[in-house]
């Protein structure tokens, strides 16, 4: 006879860096982030799990603006990020999964390229229903609402002042496996913007969805997506349209040592008709990492971000490297 034993889970993590320039103090910049992350199973059916993040820098180190696609001038930020979620077994075929999700950016209005540019916030709320068929396949039904933060861009509208608007995503997902290691996640749906107009968007209605393979090869990762979605652009005040393509792989080597590369390329999809065309950002990084004992960490990374050209604008290109040491859990 066994009895059932709640199990939780709990991880921390710190990094801080510094860039110098020499004989350029205004561009020497530091960097500092924190992060928790836990999970907690409650019974044999139901699992629970929550994570936080800040983080104090500059606009070009941004998670977050990262994921949307957004390069923008260099600027001071506040980076804000959180998660909840449950999910229930329902029998023994069936799930129902809970999640919510805030995102928040401030970026200091001091002066310099940051005037201008809009504080964003999202959150986010997911319900999604999945049953398994077999021993490989998953199918599930999701629907997600998120209400953003704003710059209302209507003509009528006061110059700056803020909105909140809400966009209604669903969609069917099938998930397959096509082997113990390696599988694919299949996502197709449509959203809705009631305020797209004043938002930045072409029309209110449109498809999303995007694939996912993942494939672990020994104790090495890789994934590679591709993603059609609307998503906001914090720091512009809109939300875009966005095909998001991105590559990453993780892979050990020996115990203490981890190499990591990274790639994403994001194509916006400018509205019909408007007076501007959105840029296209690309970004690649590399790291090669050391774990010291218990709570460190030493890397050595590089990262290029790319701007393409886009009307007036010209291209833009920026690189750094540099050699960090992190405070991470056991």
């Amino acid at each position: 006879m066994s009895s059932w034993v709640p199990r939780a889970n709990f991880a921390w993590g710190g990094a801080g860096s510094w860039l110098g320039y020499p004989h350029q103090n205004g561009l020497s910049r530091y960097y500092g982030d924190v992060s928790l992350d836990g999970s907690y199973r409650s019974s044999l059916n139901t699992t629970w799990r929550a994570s936080a993040s800040y983080g104090l820098g500059y606009s070009d180190s941004s998670q977050i603006l990262a994921d949307q696609g957004v390069l923008l001038p260099l600027a001071k930020t506040q980076t804000l990020s959180g998660t909840f979620g449950v999910t229930r077994n329902l029998g023994p075929r069936a799930s129902l999964r809970l999640d919510g999700r805030v995102y928040r950016t401030e970026f200091d209005q001091g002066g310099g390229d940051a005037v201008g540019l809009v504080d964003g916030q999202s959150l986010r709320g997911t319900a999604g229903l999945g049953h398994t068929f077999g021993a490989r396949d998953t199918v599930a039904l999701e629907y997600s609402l998120e209400n953003v933060l704003g710059r209302e861009l209507s003509v009528t509208a006061t110059r700056g002042s803020e909105l909140y608007y809400l966009t209604h995503y669903g969609s069917l997902q099938w998930s397959h496996l096509l082997s113990p290691r390696h599988g694919f996640l299949l996502e197709a749906g449509a959203s809705y913007t009631p305020e797209a107009l004043q938002v930045g968007l072409g029309r209110s209605e449109g498809f999303f969805g995007g694939v996912s393979y993942h494939r672990r090869v020994g104790p090495s990762n890789l994934t590679f997506f591709a993603r059609r979605e609307v998503t906001p652009a914090f720091g512009l005040g809109v939300s875009r349209l966005d095909n998001r393509f991105g590559l990453s792989a993780s892979i050990p080597m020996g115990r203490a040592w981890t190499f990591q590369v990274a790639g994403t390329h994001v194509m916006p999809e400018t509205p019909a008709g408007a007076e501007f065309t959105y840029s296209t950002p690309d970004e690649a990084f590399v790291a090669l990492g050391r774990r010291l004992g218990r709570h460190f960490e030493i890397s050595s990374e590089a990262r290029y971000r790319r701007r393409g050209a886009s009307g007036t604008l010209p291209e833009l290109q920026g690189f750094h490297a540099g050699l960090f040491v992190s405070l991470v859990s056991p």
